[in-house]
């Protein structure tokens, strides 16, 4: 096989939203995020009804404690929805056609209006969900790479990856030989 591998990217809305809830929502952040909220949805079922049947003023706790859930659980992922959809149209990189190489001495990115070569020694990390490959350039900022658009070089790639790249730094879903 070629040693040079080559693909296109163009973002869509849906792609940059999956990176954001998966940043989000993925590891202790996100686990602590989702127990949050069900804790107060958990207590909130518990005292709301037992309140209001005794007349007391654990009510009002109640009440705050179903506000909480119902922000964590509902309103923090929609506002996410909705502000990811705000700053993909704002910035115009994000949706430009890109097209990247792999070169000996990184990853070659390339677009309407930059051109630059990611040294592989300054990459954050790389992390890999079912349908992407997530290319962190900092600990907020990634490159998102949708698995289909590397295609039959899906492996390979990842085999470069692990060659160059500090094997601390990369979390794959299963090992490639």
């Amino acid at each position: 096989m070629d040693s040079k591998i080559s693909f296109d990217v163009t973002l869509t809305l849906d792609d940059y939203r999956r990176f954001n809830f998966a940043y989000l929502y993925t590891g202790l952040r996100g686990v602590m995020t989702i127990a949050f909220g069900l804790s107060f949805l958990i207590g909130s079922i518990i005292l709301v009804p037992s309140a209001i049947s005794r007349g007391g003023s654990n009510a009002y706790t109640g009440w705050v404690m179903v506000f909480v859930a119902i922000y964590f659980l509902i309103f923090l992922p929609f506002s996410i929805f909705l502000r990811t959809k705000r700053m993909f149209e704002s910035d115009k990189f994000l949706s430009e056609p890109q097209h990247y190489s792999v070169e000996a001495d990184g990853l070659e990115v390339t677009s309407a209006s930059s051109k630059t070569i990611l040294a592989w020694d300054k990459i954050f990390s790389v992390r890999e969900s079912k349908n992407y490959i997530f290319m962190y350039l900092a600990r907020t900022k990634a490159l998102i790479i949708p698995k289909k658009n590397i295609g039959e070089e899906l492996d390979f790639f990842i085999r470069i990856l692990l060659e160059r790249i500090d094997r601390k730094k990369i979390k794959i879903a299963k090992p490639r030989v």
